[in-house]
């Protein structure tokens, strides 16, 4: 109230705008009270929320994967989103091959908007207009552009001894930053060929931080590939007389003082090695060569490695229980490439020294060998990197479908769209030159920067032929 100058009171007006609502201060509780403080105990505990994983459809192979992003650009599985060449799309391709409004992602679902084309997903093509439900791992071909899906945001950095940039790798680059002790001990389970060495090799790399050094050794012994009555003195060691014919040398575990040993098959193992192995890998472990009088003691870090599902086999009675505990103080899981298909087509430019656009093969052997069965992973992908240089080399032109059977794809079974039944065989026609094939072209000509030279021995055709397509082509 404020007095007039008659003396008398007059009440204020309320300031305009919004009038806040007060509310008693919150009393700070006394610590001292044990009431008090058994209240607080019962409250849950805050903090930040674990972060969700955001599903992902990922751009792997395509005129719009420069050399440079070889990891490609990504849009949200759950949409929604409308992919084709308009700009007035939320995602725009360069694709020649892509109609204006192509494709539409919403909810996670698929479906086509009735491009010129068509949509595939898993090389089947769907219904037009008829939404088919994504799932991690399923492969999407637009015209000449092809996409696949990831269960969480990609992997940016981490260890140089994984190629790619699958989520599955970035969880254990996390997992590698945890190992916390220079003699961990580290359980690698995964399919065989999945890179379970390699996975050993970034141990490695951590041991050599925690000691601080460049660099430590890594020792690898593969339980599966010795006998197992020289299992124990090739991995421990022996004295010279221990048995006929036994020579005095250090085993495994003395070469790898120090560093890493890597104890590849641990299923393996055998019942005797597997009790010799549970006093060596515990905390202050030591172990004693064969033929020897006095224990040595164990300093290195121990690495597992195993396609098995040792925790079945604990059940079965077929591996020690105790030692199985005393394996993994982390655990670190490498799926295999059928799980990680983004990683495919980047695994095999590493093993060519180039980059994923730079491959020599259009979008549809690109589709055909991510969906293909790859019993033995990365090495089988290795391996068919290599073929696929000889034959490019041989031919003198860039590959496409019509090879996969020359470099042995064998497609992996796969559960087809549900949306659209298997389309009816096209009546058999002959199969016209590369060049005229809109997307073979535009990824050439993408790859080979306009160069007509470059371009023409890369199609098997000649220079005038190049610059005829390239008009028709509108390039």
């Amino acid at each position: 109230m404020m007095p007039q100058r008659g003396g008398a009171a007059t009440a204020c007006k309320a300031p305009r705008g919004r009038l806040r609502r007060w509310r008693m201060p919150r009393q700070r509780p006394d610590v001292g009270d044990a009431t008090t403080a058994k209240t607080m105990d019962a409250l849950p505990a805050t903090g930040p929320r674990p972060r969700q994983p955001a599903p992902q459809v990922r751009l792997v192979f395509g005129p719009d994967l420069s050399a440079a992003d070889d990891g490609g650009a990504a849009i949200p599985l759950r949409g929604p989103r409308v992919i084709g060449r308009s700009r007035r799309c939320d995602w725009t391709l360069t694709d020649r091959t892509v109609s204006g409004v192509h494709a539409e992602l919403a909810g996670g679902r698929l479906r086509d908007r009735g491009s010129r084309g068509g949509t595939f997903v898993n090389g089947r093509r769907l219904d037009d207009d008829e939404p088919y439900a994504l799932a991690p791992a399923d492969v999407v071909r637009l015209g000449g552009t092809l996409l696949v899906v990831t269960p969480d945001q990609p992997r940016t950095a981490g260890t140089p001894h994984l190629t790619g940039t699958s989520p599955h790798l970035a969880a254990i680059d996390d997992k590698l930053a945890l190992i916390r002790s220079p003699t961990a001990r580290v359980l690698v389970t995964g399919p065989p060929g999945a890179g379970k060495e390699r996975v050993a090799k970034a141990v490695a790399d951590r041991v050599a931080e925690l000691r601080g050094r460049r660099e430590v050794g890594l020792v690898a012994f593969n339980a599966a590939s010795i006998p197992k009555d020289l299992q124990e003195p090739e991995l421990f060691g022996a004295e010279r007389g221990a048995f006929t014919g036994a020579v005095a040398r250090p085993g495994y575990f003395a070469q790898a003082r120090g560093a890493v040993l890597f104890l590849d098959e641990i299923g393996e193992a055998g019942p005797a090695l597997q009790a010799k192995l549970l006093r060596a890998i515990q905390r202050d472990g030591a172990y004693r060569p064969v033929g020897g009088k006095r224990d040595e003691p164990v300093d290195a870090c121990l690495v597992f490695g195993t396609n098995r599902n040792l925790d079945d086999m604990v059940a079965e009675g077929r591996f020690r229980a105790d030692l199985l505990s005393r394996m993994r103080d982390e655990h670190l899981v490498l799926p295999g490439v059928d799980a990680r298909r983004e990683d495919i087509l980047e695994l095999m430019a590493a093993e060519l020294e180039t980059s994923v656009s730079a491959l020599p093969l259009d979008a549809g052997l690109a589709e055909r060998i991510l969906l293909a069965h790859h019993p033995g992973h990365v090495r089988d992908l290795l391996a068919l990197a290599g073929r696929l240089d000889a034959r490019r080399r041989h031919l003198g032109r860039d590959l496409g479908a019509a090879d996969a059977d020359a470099l042995g794809l064998v497609a992996a079974p796969h559960a087809a769209p549900h949306a659209a039944p298997a389309p009816a065989p096209p009546a058999p026609r002959r199969t016209p030159p590369c060049w005229r094939d809109p997307a073979t072209f535009a990824n050439a000509w993408a790859r080979h920067r306009g160069s007509v030279r470059a371009v023409a021995a890369a199609l098997g055709c000649d220079e005038k032929t190049v610059r005829k397509w390239r008009l028709k082509h509108e390039l």
